[in-house]
């Protein structure tokens, strides 16, 4: 009877397939947080390209009679692009002036937001050149404090 009985089979190695059910749970938060990430650096490269052609525009802009009408223009198109269009849209004059220095990094001097708030409406308005630098730092430190979509 002896003779008859085998040698011990030892049990085969566990197998990784199929997985237990925290690994499923593992990898679908694994793949959340990518498609998050992914987005995100999707969202932050689209807003620093809006970023540098608005900075480009702004340079573009010269010291002429339309300088404060193309300035106030280029500030309205980022803040729709940046906030609420229907909310944004509509502001002018001292809510417009107001709107802009409430997301402004630093506040700008009386004389700029007075430039800012009756300077688009004059048919022909004059600026001096102190005047134009500081309105255009102004403009370019206001777009590189927006946040993003929705800020």
């Amino acid at each position: 009877m002896l003779d008859k009985l085998k040698d011990i089979q030892e049990p085969l190695p566990p197998s990784f397939w199929p997985l237990a059910w925290g690994w499923w749970l593992l990898i679908a938060i694994v793949l959340l947080l990518a498609a998050v990430a992914i987005g995100w650096l999707l969202k932050t490269k689209q807003n620093n390209r809006v970023k540098v052609r608005l900075q480009q525009r702004l340079q573009q802009l010269g010291n002429g009679d339309d300088f404060l009408a193309a300035l106030n223009q280029l500030l309205k198109e980022a803040a729709i692009y940046y906030y609420d269009p229907a909310t944004v849209g509509t502001l002018s004059g001292k809510a417009w002036v107001s709107f802009l220095q409430q997301h402004s990094p630093k506040a700008p001097d009386r004389h700029t937001l007075e430039l800012l708030e009756a300077g688009p409406y004059a048919k022909s308005f004059a600026v001096s050149f102190e005047h134009f630098e500081a309105l255009k730092q102004f403009a370019q430190a206001w777009i590189a404090a927006q946040g993003g979509k929705g800020a």
